[in-house]
């Protein structure tokens, strides 16, 4: 497993492993499992163009459990968004406090692994309730 150099908790570490995303033993192996379960909660998509919003996107893991949405990622991570759009989605680099979205533009908020890096939670998931449909 690959040694940390920042501090712990902090969202930049994800970019220094870039390349633990998608092995089945990597360091994220335990977060692969983690997106299966956690595609079972996402809804069918509906409607036209339905659109999935992950918040801290990461390596894109949730990609391939979701068919049928445009699943549009958002991370801090220049390195992580470009593996995650190497998996499908669309990416865009930008904080979870201050979304860089409209109001009402997401069928679906996905908020994984997310909470415990931020210190306004509240403001988080207002503006995760906020973006959804």
């Amino acid at each position: 497993m690959p040694t940390l150099t920042r501090p712990r908790n902090d969202p930049r570490q994800y970019d220094d492993l870039t390349d633990e995303w998608w092995p089945p033993r990597g360091a994220f192996a335990a977060l692969q499992w983690l997106a299966v379960a956690r595609a079972r909660l996402v809804p069918p998509p509906a409607g036209a163009a339905p659109v999935l919003l992950d918040l801290a996107c990461g390596g894109g893991l949730l990609a391939p459990h979701v068919p049928g949405y445009r699943h549009v990622g958002l991370d801090m991570g220049e390195r992580t968004l470009h593996v995650a759009r190497e998996h499908g989605v669309t990416v865009l680099r930008g904080d979870v406090v201050r979304l860089p979205f409209r109001n009402d533009c997401a069928d679906v908020v996905v908020a994984g692994e997310i909470l415990e890096h931020v210190k306004d939670v509240e403001g988080v998931v207002a503006e995760a309730a906020r973006v959804l449909r």
